[in-house]
């Protein structure tokens, strides 16, 4: 079944002229196939990279893409944010601001994590874009040897990590 998601991001895309609307169908019917987002296997097949998709993203839902990289963090956010929570849902928080939560992702359209944060958090999610790569190196910058260990875990164990990622808030 293909997710909403993949279908917005497919129509962003031929709206912003990278994919004709005959590859985004075919494109499409693999997700339908594979199970996977519509974001990986564009990436994985290698007709878009990633600072493309988030460049056609980034203007359609109204949100900065930014580079991670120079960021700093305060502690203070990090500490609020559980890395099983951070390390699931694949965000990187960035600030708080009064009831307002800054976080960043590379997967905008997957509202689930932004659900969480209202829910667990009580914090109302501000999303900036930003690419998987750094996402991952922010996490470990900040969330240091307890955001490998959770690589590895979720890696094992995907099912059981979700669970404790819903008792970690």
């Amino acid at each position: 079944m293909i997710r909403q998601t993949d279908r917005l991001l497919a129509q962003e895309l031929v709206k912003g002229g990278i994919l004709t609307q005959a590859v985004a169908d075919e494109q499409l019917k693999a997700v339908d196939l594979s199970g996977q987002p519509l974001r990986q296997v564009l990436i994985e097949r290698r007709l878009i990279s990633e600072p493309q998709l988030l460049q056609v993203l980034g203007p359609a839902l109204g949100m900065e893409v930014v580079n991670l990289n120079p960021v700093q963090v305060d502690a203070a956010v990090v500490q609020r944010i559980p890395v099983r929570f951070a390390w699931y849902y694949r965000f990187m928080p960035l600030s708080i601001k009064g009831r307002t939560l800054v976080v960043a992702c590379a997967s905008p359209l997957d509202v689930k994590f932004q659900d969480e944060i209202r829910v667990h958090l009580g914090l109302e999610p501000q999303i900036v874009l930003a690419r998987e790569a750094e996402i991952n190196d922010a996490l470990n910058k900040y969330y240091g040897l307890a955001a490998d260990t959770l690589e590895r875990l979720t890696k094992d164990n995907a099912g059981q990590l979700e669970q404790t990622a819903a008792e970690a808030a």
